[in-house]
């Protein structure tokens, strides 16, 4: 159809037409184009006829389009007899989606590159300077109208239309020198240092990187594969590149975007997550403009969001609801029951090695903290203070430096299949009564490698000649002495590898819902439990009626005659009924007494015959966590922290979305609730 045709038929119906604005013809036009099929089907009958439109739409066609146009029926009518000319896709297969009608994507790849134009143009959002301190404001009270700086090219990741190229422009104020870019102002800070101020609010497209920036839908789609499905940063960024930047990206010139990586997507993942904060706190984030890389740009800013959920919590802390809050009677008054259940999950990071320790190592590689760095150059070896040698971590101690050896070879490809080798070869060629000819030939020298025979090695591995079986007890770990047996003496004790935390410790409540967190660095005792337990709850009121643990019977054990038992003298200690089942002795009168569920009437609904609380709440949580943990056993501290809480409180929404949808009526205790009297 002819632009003068289409004014034509527009003009024949300037009466009825009148008020109609180009936005809700525009809005017809798109709208009559996706529901073709079903006009389609409605009003054609004949396949034949289906690349022309018909003289009339559906009735129901109709309706929904003056409805949601707010237009009449009439005009519906004359719009229809105006645009359908245009608005209709001859040969159109109704088994693919319909795409939009005025999307002009396909000129902009084909042309914009020969007039030097992007798929999108972006700019700051303000067109003045907003520093305070800018020296025109303060000497005339207005503020100076920026300056073009410079413009470069960016790759923009969509959901829609995978990364296309686009172009970035920043701005200049003249008095002051900062520059403006699309998410953030550069200016100095009080300390002269230059900063990167965002603006307020959660941006619609985010700057990650300088030739990098991602559209708000494909920032949350990353965030809910990290949290739903457990994928890695690496594994995101190959499903994007082989699945929705499929085919390769469109160039602009010489620039084409890139495809992405793991590191992009780790890097936006957590800036992502650094302004969905500041966004919901009022606040504007601050980053450093020198840095070494994103990464390091991002660390300080992250912490102050660790200290700030240390302080505060997860925002569903106070959370209640019908599955885990439970409204009972006793003595014939309604009485409210709420429960708690903690666990401790092993997905544990590296740490420095002194016990207990909680400082942070200044790399992930480091074996100790910065205050105790001094340690790197004393012998490992437990009891042993002697200087280690030059690159090694034991001293000159033969047997330390045995043990050494033996650490650093059972590590090596080469030495492990040459000692399985030579097991396989005893056991194929030695009959009882060979071991004398073997000690005496030379089937037995000193091999190259290690300098040990092969019968030393073989020994050292437990495999007894005469009946070639192993002596030695097997055990599903590796050892990593086996190649070289220490000299006799005390048995020497060290640890060469790095260091892990403990466990984290985990609150959850009936419902799913993840409350609180903790991590044990030197062992999940019940006296770090006690601990735990009293920072996640500071108010006695804020205390559970119920709190289930699977070493419960020691917790109150420990917790008589101290001063900590004040803090749950309103708190029944259960062990949840799985480890009840299968961890605790019948014959433990203490536990059994105490700590067995059966002992509490109110956690069984006899008319219901089930359990008024799910007490495996924090075994389903782990289950959900320990996925991740091949993502964070080489995290640092502040970015496990940072990554499990960003995680936690995710999840957490859409447990709560789930509790809302099934009508548990999930919401939020008020504060004064909690207050001790």
């Amino acid at each position: 159809m002819l632009l003068i045709e289409l004014v034509e038929q527009l003009w024949r119906r300037r009466t009825e037409l009148a008020n109609i604005t180009v936005d809700q013809a525009s809005q017809f036009f798109s709208l009559t184009r996706r529901l073709q099929n079903r006009i389609a089907w409605q009003q054609i009958t004949h396949t034949g006829a289906a690349d022309t439109p018909p003289a009339e739409l559906p009735h129901s066609i109709t309706a929904f389009l003056a409805d949601g146009l707010q237009a009449t029926v009439q005009q519906i009518h004359s719009l229809w007899t105006a645009l359908s000319p245009a608005a209709w896709a001859p040969s159109k297969d109704p088994t693919r989606l319909t795409f939009p009608a005025l999307d002009a994507v396909d000129v902009l790849a084909q042309k914009a590159q020969d007039f030097d134009l992007g798929f999108e143009h972006f700019y700051p959002p303000t067109r003045v300077c907003i520093c305070n301190d800018c020296p025109h404001y303060l000497q005339h009270h207005t503020r100076a109208r920026l300056t073009f700086r410079n413009q470069h090219y960016a790759g923009l990741y969509t959901l829609g239309h995978g990364a296309v190229p686009v172009i970035l422009h920043s701005l200049r104020c003249r008095a002051c020198s900062a520059t403006y870019h699309l998410n953030y102002f550069r200016a100095n800070d009080s300390l002269g240092d230059q900063a990167r101020i965002y603006y307020g609010g959660q941006p619609h497209v985010i700057q990650a990187e300088k030739h990098m920036v991602f559209e708000d839908r494909i920032c949350h789609l990353f965030r809910s594969q990290t949290v739903h499905a457990h994928a890695s940063a690496s594994a995101i960024a190959e499903i994007f590149n082989a699945s929705m930047a499929s085919p390769p990206a469109p160039s602009l010139g010489a620039f084409q975007p890139a495809p992405l990586r793991g590191e992009s997507i780790a890097d936006l993942f957590d800036l992502y997550s650094l302004l969905l904060h500041h966004s919901k706190q009022g606040t504007n984030l601050r980053l450093p403009e020198t840095a070494l890389n994103q990464a390091d740009r991002l660390r300080d800013a992250m912490q102050q969001r660790n200290i700030f959920m240390s302080q505060n919590g997860q925002p569903q802390w106070a959370h209640t609801c019908s599955e885990c809050t439970k409204v009972i009677e006793r003595n014939g008054k309604p009485h409210v029951l709420t429960c708690a259940v903690t666990d401790g999950l092993a997905i544990g990071r590296p740490c420095c090695r002194v016990h207990n320790c909680a400082l942070p190592l200044p790399t992930p590689k480091a074996r100790y903290c910065l205050t105790h760095a001094h340690l790197d150059a004393i012998c490992i070896v437990q009891g042993c203070g002697a200087p280690a040698r030059s690159g090694m971590q034991t001293c000159e101690e033969p047997a330390h430096v045995a043990r050494e050896d033996a650490y650093r070879s059972s590590g090596q490809s080469f030495g492990i299949l040459n000692q399985r080798r030579r097991q396989a070869y005893l056991r194929a060629r030695v009959a009882p009564g060979q071991v004398g000819e073997l000690l005496s030939g030379d089937e037995w020298s000193e091999s190259e490698d290690d300098g040990l025979s092969e019968l030393e090695e073989v020994q050292a591995a437990g495999v007894d000649l005469r009946t070639q079986e192993t002596t030695q007890p097997t055990s599903k770990k590796r050892r990593r002495d086996v190649p070289h047996p220490l000299p006799p003496g005390k048995k020497v004790r060290a640890q060469f590898g790095r260091h892990r935390t403990h466990n984290e410790q985990f609150v959850v409540r009936p419902c799913g819902v993840i409350v609180g967190r903790g991590t044990f660095y030197g062992a999940e005792s019940v006296s770090s439990v006690a601990k735990f337990l009293k920072s996640i709850f500071p108010m006695i009121r804020s205390m559970p009626q119920v709190l289930f643990f699977d070493n419960s019977c020691s917790l109150r054990r420990w917790l008589q005659d101290r001063p900590e038992a004040a803090h749950f003298k309103n708190t029944a200690l259960v062990v949840d009924v799985f480890h009840y089942k299968s961890k605790h002795s019948q014959e433990d009168v203490f536990c059994s007494t105490h700590c067995n569920p059966a002992a509490y009437p109110d956690l069984y609904d006899v008319d219901n015959k089930r359990w008024t609380f799910n007490s495996s709440a924090c075994e389903q949580a782990n289950a959900w966590l320990r996925k991740y943990q091949g993502q964070l056993r080489e995290m640092s501290a502040i970015r496990f922290e940072f990554f499990l809480d960003e995680v936690i409180m995710a999840k957490n929404e859409a447990t709560v979305e789930d509790l809302r949808r099934r009508g548990h009526e999930p919401h939020l205790r008020p504060a004064s609730s909690f207050r001790d009297n």
